[in-house]
């Protein structure tokens, strides 16, 4: 098991206040190295949030794993949960996983986080909960997996490994997809969403439906319009690297950002 010394060596000095996020992080790299070296991590492909994380270097933190497949069934999902929770308790970690439809969440309780000097973290007894989804690829692609997927490698901490994951000139429109199909949106979400818009990212029309396309940005202004701004703050304040209240105050109180996306 690592101790957090090991890995705030990893960040700037300003974020050694965010013990339990760059643990969290180090928990989304080890499970997805757990997804991709097991017997069917050829099958899956990493997309979301930490992907974004990875791919783009977002300077936030965030606490969920989406993973893509064509073919993965509950039973095999099943032995992926399985595969990932006996991993991590051969090395040590307390894990509870607990299933809400297609989403699991990954309890790591606070008390196995080690310190230098052998002590634990005692400041919070919540455990860590790291978020899967999995998502059937014909659902989020319609159909246009071959063309839009990718492979590369992570190595960070004690983690090395290669990955399946979409391309990121298509990060965007998945994000954008998956926020249509599901008629919800997280803040980290709306923050990438304003990190692609900076970026000049386009929305590729190609993935909705014709009738979608015409409405595609007013239904997303309209989920856009559910963030609130006490909510949006708050939960910014405990991820985002450099915290500015104005900068992120801007982006959720005028959001017609959201209907001048490329599309």
């Amino acid at each position: 098991m690592i101790i957090i010394e090991d890995l705030l060596k990893y960040y700037p000095v300003n974020l050694l206040n965010h013990n339990r996020n760059i643990f969290a992080e180090y928990l989304q790299y080890l499970i997805t190295k757990k997804i991709f070296n097991c017997n069917f991590g050829f099958e899956v492909y990493l997309s979301g949030s930490f992907y974004n994380r990875l791919k783009f270097s977002i300077n936030r933190f965030s606490s969920s794993l989406e993973i893509l497949s064509a073919s993965i069934k509950q039973d095999v999902r099943n032995k992926i949960n399985a595969h990932i929770k006996n991993s991590l308790e051969l090395e040590g970690y307390n894990v509870n996983i607990k299933e809400f439809k297609s989403q699991y969440k990954i309890e790591i309780q606070t008390d196995d986080i080690l310190t230098v000097d052998g002590d634990s973290e005692n400041e919070n007894d919540s455990p860590i909960v790291i978020n899967l989804n999995y998502f059937n690829t014909e659902y989020l692609f319609m159909g246009k997996m071959d063309e839009s997927t990718e492979s590369f490698n992570i190595n960070k901490f004690d983690v090395c490994t290669r990955i399946n994951t979409i391309k990121s000139t298509k990060a965007l429109t998945i994000l954008v997809r998956k926020i249509i199909k599901t008629n919800l949106i997280t803040t980290v979400e709306f923050y990438d969403l304003n990190y692609f818009k900076n970026l000049n990212y386009n929305i590729y029309r190609e993935y909705f439906s014709t009738a979608d396309q015409k409405i595609l940005l007013k239904n997303l202004f309209e989920i856009c319009k559910k963030i609130r701004k006490e909510k949006f703050l708050q939960q910014l304040f405990k991820c985002v690297f450099d915290y500015s209240p104005d900068n992120c105050s801007k982006t959720v109180e005028d959001k017609a950002w959201i209907k001048s996306f490329n599309v």
